[in-house]
């Protein structure tokens, strides 16, 4: 939590040097995003093959530097949707886990006037804030599972995207370089049976003031 407000308040950081560069040549705009991410646990083809769609909101930055470079930082929350294994079943069960998601999208691509399309490195950083499952050999309730989630993640996205006056549209996928569990080892985390790897898809729309 603690690294989530300290992500927070860079973000309010780089706000605040607005004025000095915007005097440098650098424009800046504010705006609101938000999307959907499929998350992959694992490289089983039966979580693949029944994968859910989570969703995220927040805010970004997008700061226009010479030569098409433009660096676009955003805050947002993130909940995640996946197809897991849990102990006890054979069958794949559901895992929501609710992410401050920081991602800092590095693009680059011409501006065409009423178009500017461009690919994108997005190194991001999730911090996890808890999450829920389900354990169908138990009953059809929820199951908290913040104890057997890694708490923090960092990974690296790759897509393209493109922009439309102040609209902006973009597409990513994503790789997460850390176990997403929490002691991945214990007998006692219900997710031991999967593998470390996290991917995904991610879409995102926004709207630049």
């Amino acid at each position: 939590m603690k690294r989530a407000f300290f992500a927070a308040a860079v973000t309010l950081l780089l706000c605040s040097s607005l004025p000095s560069l915007a005097k440098g040549g650098v424009g800046c705009h504010f705006g609101i995003v938000g999307g959907s991410t499929s998350d992959w646990i694992g490289a089983n083809s039966n979580l693949r093959d029944n994968s859910l769609a989570g969703w995220h909101a927040g805010v970004a930055l997008e700061i226009k530097l010479p030569a098409f470079f433009v660096i676009q930082p955003q805050v947002q929350y993130e909940m995640g949707h996946s197809n897991v294994f849990v102990s006890g079943n054979e069958t794949p069960q559901e895992l929501q886990i609710h992410t401050i998601s920081v991602p800092v999208s590095i693009q680059w691509g011409p501006d065409l006037g009423v178009v500017r399309p461009f690919v994108q490195c997005v190194p991001l950083f999730n911090f996890n804030l808890g999450g829920q499952y389900r354990n169908a050999s138990l009953d059809s309730g929820w199951y908290a599972a913040k104890d057997y989630l890694n708490p923090f993640q960092f990974g690296l996205g790759l897509g393209l995207g493109f922009d439309i006056w102040k609209i902006q549209l973009s597409a990513r996928y994503n790789w997460m370089f850390q176990d997403w569990r929490s002691n991945p080892g214990s007998d006692s985390n219900p997710f031991s049976s999967n593998g470390p790897s996290m991917t995904g898809v991610t879409f995102t729309a926004g709207f630049f003031f």
